[in-house]
C-alpha cells in the first residue's frame, strides 16, 4: 500500500459529487444560453427539466456505485472481501469508515433522495401539469401515463434501486437464481 486512496472509494467520491456536478453544469449552459437569448421564455423550466432527466439516467449508476461499498464476499480464508476490490478487508477500519462515512450516505441523499424529491415535486404540483411551465418542467416523467398516474415514473425508479441492489449484493448466487430474482422483481412490479 502506498497511502493513496483505493479506486473504489475514489469512484464513490466522484459518483457522490456527480449530482452537484451535473447541476452547476446545467446551470452554466442554461445561463450561457439565457445570456445569448435574453428573451427565452421557461428558462427555468427548461434548466430543472435538464437536471431531473440527467439525475434521471444518473440514479441507478449513483445506486449501483454506492451499493456495491456494501458487498463483501468470503474467498476461502473466513475473511470478508470488497467484492469490487478484492485487495480491501471489508469492515475493518478504513472500509467501515468510508462506507459509513461516504457509502450510506450517498446511498440514502442521491439513492433514495433523488426519487422521493421528484416525487414530491410531482405531487405538489399535480393540479398544475397541463400549464405550459409544469410541462415543461415535469414532461419527462409523465409523458405516456394517465394525469392520475403522474407517479408512476418513480414506481419505475424504485423498481431499478431494487434490481440494483439484487445485481450487487447477489453476484455471487448462480446467474440462473439471479435471473429468476430479477424476473420476481419485475413480475412483482406490474402485480
Amino acid at each position: 500500500d502506498n497511502g493513496s486512496t483505493p479506486v473504489v472509494y475514489q469512484k464513490l467520491i466522484l459518483v457522490g459529487c456527480l449530482p452537484f456536478i451535473i447541476v452547476a453544469v446545467a446551470a452554466l449552459i442554461w445561463t450561457a444560453v439565457c445570456l445569448a437569448r435574453p428573451q427565452t421564455e421557461f428558462i427555468f423550466s427548461k434548466f430543472m427539466a435538464t437536471c431531473f432527466i440527467i439525475l434521471f439516467l444518473v440514479h441507478p449508476n449513483i445506486v449501483k456505485t454506492s451499493f456495491s461499498l456494501f458487498s463483501c464476499r468470503d474467498i476461502g480464508d473466513n475473511t470478508l472481501y470488497l467484492t469490487s476490490d478484492y485487495s480491501i478487508e471489508c469492515w475493518t477500519g478504513e472500509h467501515s469508515a468510508w462506507a459509513y462515512m461516504l457509502g450510506l450516505p450517498v446511498l440514502i441523499v442521491w439513492g433514495i433522495g433523488i426519487p422521493t424529491m421528484i416525487f414530491m415535486l410531482l405531487r405538489q404540483n399535480r393540479t398544475n401539469f397541463s400549464k405550459p411551465d409544469s410541462r415543461m418542467r415535469f414532461g419527462f416523467f409523465l409523458s405516456g401515463y394517465k394525469s392520475d398516474y403522474y407517479y408512476w415514473e418513480i414506481v419505475i425508479l424504485y423498481r431499478k434501486i431494487i434490481i440494483a441492489v439484487a445485481s450487487v449484493f447477489l453476484m455471487t448466487i448462480p446467474r440462473m437464481a439471479q435471473g429468476l430474482l430479477c424476473f420476481a422483481i419485475l413480475m412483482t412490479a406490474y402485480w
